[in-house]
């Protein structure tokens, strides 16, 4: 049920892909709604997304560059959870662990983020 509401706004703003197709602006836009719609998805759909970004002999080429975007920027949780998932992985507190810990994560993809 969660996916139907997730997916909602693509599904009806594909229902004006004929009408508006030769606007670049809806298309941007479109294309913008569609890789923000992945991201809430989660992260299969990411990985589908980025599957689908590097098969542009399957796509239109403005499709697979904007979901590039899903390989390039993934999305980034805050330090609290990954704080929160350790301390209760170890029981014990960050700093009996770690004796440094970077709140900014060096890299983030869909299904991982390394600190």
């Amino acid at each position: 049920m969660t996916l139907m509401w997730i997916f909602a706004p693509v599904a009806a703003a594909s229902s004006l892909l004929p009408l508006l197709s030769r606007r670049p602006c809806f298309v941007e836009w479109y294309l913008a709604l569609v890789v923000r719609t992945l991201e809430r998805a989660g992260m299969c759909f990411i990985k589908l997304g980025q599957w689908l970004s590097m098969r542009s002999n399957m796509i239109d080429h403005s499709v697979s560059k904007a979901l590039g975007a899903l390989r390039d920027d993934g999305p980034c949780h805050e330090f609290h959870h990954t704080q929160r998932l350790l301390e209760h992985t170890f029981e014990c507190p960050l700093e009996t662990i770690f004796e440094r810990l970077d709140e900014a994560p060096t890299a983030s993809g869909s299904v991982a983020q390394v600190r």
